[in-house]
């Protein structure tokens, strides 16, 4: 993408109005000097953008990259690095920017809804514990920091954030349900209750 945005930066608007071709014709000097990267990873760069048909090499007779424009600023001959293919795309990429904004938009919501689900079980497992409340709490305890373990450090498919989030909505109703018998109960005692305990099997699958 880096090297990308850089060829396309070195295009000007003319270059993409209809019946012209964007080509680049910038010296690998130029190309590295903007993007950091080593001739090697140019090289390997371009050569992916080609087998991924968003560019292709219009090479001269002398395998050099160089152009000149008119008066107008219009290319009038060129050699080097043709954009054209990615111009031809442009509704394709559109289509894919439109699923990209609503996958992220979704992943956005969905980790609003955990993070909402993990409030409450954590407050209804601190409350039921500072109040002696009967109940398998140190099950809930474990099995909560499990999905804590299991939350994304980075971008996850919202796919995983669905699993994720039907995980924690399970154990938060669990955990509602066992605080609600607690509070109902006479006599409130310490959180071992055996009963509830086995009572309480993790079902999250990886």
């Amino acid at each position: 993408m880096m090297l990308l945005d850089t060829l396309g930066a070195f295009t000007q608007a003319q270059d993409w109005e209809e019946g012209q071709r964007p080509i680049v014709w910038a010296s690998n000097a130029y190309l590295m000097e903007q993007t950091g990267f080593s001739l090697s990873a140019l090289k390997r760069h371009a050569r992916r953008l080609a087998e991924n048909g968003v560019i292709s090499f219009q090479d001269s007779p002398n395998g050099k990259r160089w152009g000149r424009r008119d008066a107008e600023g219009r290319i009038v001959e060129a050699y080097g690095f043709d954009l054209s293919p990615l111009s031809a795309r442009v509704e394709e990429f559109e289509e894919l920017q439109a699923e990209l904004q609503a996958e992220r938009e979704l992943c956005q919501r969905l980790k609003r809804q955990i993070t909402v689900a993990r409030r409450m079980i954590r407050a209804r497992i601190e409350a039921a514990v500072s109040g002696a409340l009967r109940g398998p709490w140190t099950q809930f305890t474990g099995l909560f920091e499990e999905l804590l373990d299991r939350l994304p450090r980075r971008h996850h498919a919202s796919e995983q954030l669905e699993r994720l989030l039907a995980w924690f909505k399970e154990l938060q109703e669990r955990v509602e349900a066992a605080y609600l018998k607690a509070t109902g109960a006479i006599n409130p005692v310490e959180n071992t209750d055996k009963n509830d305990a086995q009572a309480i099997k993790p079902t999250f699958s990886k």
